[in-house]
């Protein structure tokens, strides 16, 4: 496995590991560092009422006969729902 220092926009440079393994955790460190990033400003609760709100849309899209649009609406709740998790629980106990 080889590593080699790579330049990113802001004049900030990152050691980039060849090879499977190395490539995969600096990959998933980005991924967490900017989500955490994007997230930093935002309260947890938002995400529990667009999660709550998701639900009711799409319970009313469904009975009223939009069945496939009800199915799609409702598919996002869940994804609210952890991303406002995953947000109270970095809060909570950190980002490590």
């Amino acid at each position: 496995m080889q590593a080699r220092e790579q330049q990113f926009n802001g004049g900030e440079s990152r050691t980039i590991h060849e090879g499977r393994s190395g490539r995969e955790q600096g990959t998933k460190q980005e991924l967490e560092q900017e989500l955490e990033q994007g997230l930093k400003g935002m309260a947890s609760d938002p995400f529990m009422w667009a999660a709550a709100a998701s639900v009711i849309g799409s319970a009313t899209l469904y009975l009223t006969g939009n069945k496939r649009a009800g199915l799609f609406v409702g598919q996002w709740a869940p994804t609210l729902l952890v991303l406002g998790t995953y947000k109270k629980m970095v809060k909570m106990y950190g980002s490590d």
